[in-house]
């Protein structure tokens, strides 16, 4: 057992703490106010990374429907035209159906042959 003085004291400021039911305390209303607080601090954190990883999802979601529209379209190209590849250009999405060896000097290394 602790013999200091102030370890007694604090003991029984717990004690209280545990088994006061005063809203009007003047010992544990702070007490509890700043508890409050805490806990209100750290459910908004908590509010506010779960809707940071749900905004993440569904710009991950639109990424990949993106893609498979662009793949959908890709294969249809190829069924109507034929082999098809695609080559880098400054366009938004930087590619571009190259469609043959003489398309006007845009030839990638599998069109040229």
């Amino acid at each position: 057992m602790c013999r200091p003085h102030r370890c007694v004291a604090s003991r029984e400021l717990l004690k209280h703490h545990q088994r006061c039911t005063s809203s009007q305390c003047p010992v544990c209303t702070p007490v509890k106010q700043y508890v409050q607080k805490q806990r209100q601090v750290s459910l908004s954190q908590a509010n506010a990374a779960r809707q940071q990883q749900q905004q993440h999802q569904q710009q991950q979601q639109q990424v990949q429907q993106k893609t498979q529209a662009r793949v959908l379209l890709f294969v249809t190209l190829q069924s109507w035209l034929g082999p098809v590849c695609v080559w880098s250009d400054s366009y938004a999405w930087g590619e571009t159906p190259c469609l043959s060896p003489d398309d006007v000097g845009n030839k990638c290394g599998c069109c040229v042959g």
